[in-house]
């Protein structure tokens, strides 16, 4: 998912800088094909560095920053993965419009205020006003950058010495007998972020200093002549979220890329 695909990115990278004449070789191991399984595939997509009240998170900056170099690197096989340039954020409290104020001026080059008149006109929100986030702030589609993303690890490794590559295995979850005598083959291995982890029992739960959240949401879709339609075809933040989604094609239903599909979410769910 989101942190294999990266860590797998970063690794050519290093290999280029330390190793450059010496083969590499890549396998990421996944209970499903990439884009289509774990919590990475329904991922509402949204990027920004900032915490729900508009403080700037621990390395908020420098992580959006290579988000950006990632994206783009999937973009080049997959340009669709990127959905919208800007996103908002909007303020349902006179406390939350003090806090978004604040991060606007804080942070002029990715936020800037909208006033609740402009939002309501022009993106169809009715709110105190908001935060709109751009400048490298995006929503993406994250099955369509992992797909991209793979693509470009591939070529890197290419690229970095003749004989290097990089596979994508699908394994059985369960099976962790056969897991373990695939990876007796190599020099090193990284666990990458995922509960599938822990629900597989790949490591004990308790051993680590981390809590089990389940998160669900809703894909919907309206037709683009929908006289109410939700938002116009933007995505939200509000505690939770509104996301567009991509047009689904379907053979049987010709108006299906006529649709409007956006995906609401997410619950948070501990203990479950």
């Amino acid at each position: 998912g989101l942190a294999g695909l990266s860590a797998a990115y970063h690794l050519i990278d290093i290999a280029t800088e330390t190793r450059p004449n010496e083969q590499l070789h890549i396998t990421i191991y996944d209970k499903s094909q990439v884009g289509c399984g774990g919590a990475s595939s329904v991922a509402g997509g949204l990027m920004h560095p900032f915490s729900p009240r508009g403080k700037l998170i621990h390395h908020g900056q420098s992580a959006l920053e290579q988000s950006k170099v990632l994206v783009q690197a999937a973009a080049k096989h997959r340009p669709t993965c990127v959905l919208r340039d800007h996103l908002y954020r909007v303020a349902l409290s006179d406390k939350n419009v003090v806090q978004l104020q604040d991060t606007a001026s804080k942070y002029p080059e990715l936020a800037t205020w909208i006033s609740k008149e402009d939002l309501l006109d022009n993106v169809g929100i009715d709110c105190l006003g908001g935060l709109k986030l751009s400048n490298g702030c995006q929503v993406i589609h994250v099955p369509t950058y992992l797909e991209g993303l793979l693509e470009e690890i591939k070529k890197k490794a290419k690229r970095l010495t003749t004989g290097s590559s990089v596979n994508w295995e699908v394994i059985k979850p369960n099976d962790h007998q056969a897991l373990s005598q695939k990876l007796k083959k190599y020099d090193s291995v990284i666990l990458s972020a995922g509960s599938g982890l822990l629900h597989n029992n790949f490591i004990d739960e308790d051993s680590l200093p981390v809590q089990l959240v389940r998160g669900q949401s809703i894909e919907i879709g309206l037709p683009t002549d929908e006289k109410k339609s939700l938002i116009k075809n933007d995505a939200v933040l509000c505690g939770k979220y509104i996301s567009p989604l991509p047009s689904l094609a379907q053979d049987n239903d010709p108006q299906a890329n006529t649709r409007q599909r956006y995906v609401i979410g997410a619950t948070h769910e501990f203990k479950s």
